[in-house]
């Protein structure tokens, strides 16, 4: 099933052009990481501990953190990431209407708490997280604010 999900998610991304080229590369790269990285235990699924220890090994270790994003990401509440769900976040982060994006970004920043707004600085923090790049999440920003 795994093998099944990451070949629809590459050839989702296939067409002339060399920013799909370049989006191939990244699907297949999210999905060697995913498997080869975060799925420690190889059953196709991601839980939260895992996440998190991967998350900490790429350098973030503020875990309350590394699980609000992961309960933004299960978006079927089952308690473990999928490739799809993955895939889905990060393409919805990446090419997603500023709607969805904020939503994304609200979701993980608000976490289950009763916050009901964040400020510009505030969301710049998070996206300097979840993209590990000053540049990108100042352009990620500047699409919020």
């Amino acid at each position: 099933m795994f093998q099944q999900s990451a070949a629809r998610h590459v050839a989702g991304t296939s067409s002339s052009g060399g920013s799909n080229a370049k989006k191939q590369r990244r699907v297949a790269n999210l999905i060697r990481n995913f498997r080869d990285r975060m799925d420690k235990d190889h059953s196709g699924e991601v839980d939260a501990g895992e996440f998190c220890d991967h998350l900490k090994a790429i350098g973030l270790a503020d875990r309350n953190l590394g699980l609000r994003l992961f309960a933004a990401i299960d978006v079927d509440n089952g308690g473990t990431l999928s490739i799809d769900e993955v895939f889905s976040f990060l393409t919805k982060l990446e090419d997603g209407s500023v709607r969805e994006q904020v939503e994304l970004v609200f979701n993980i920043f608000a976490g289950g708490s009763d916050k009901t707004s964040f400020n510009r600085s505030e969301c710049k923090q998070l996206m300097v997280t979840l993209v590990g790049d000053e540049d990108g999440a100042e352009a990620m920003t500047r699409r919020i604010f």
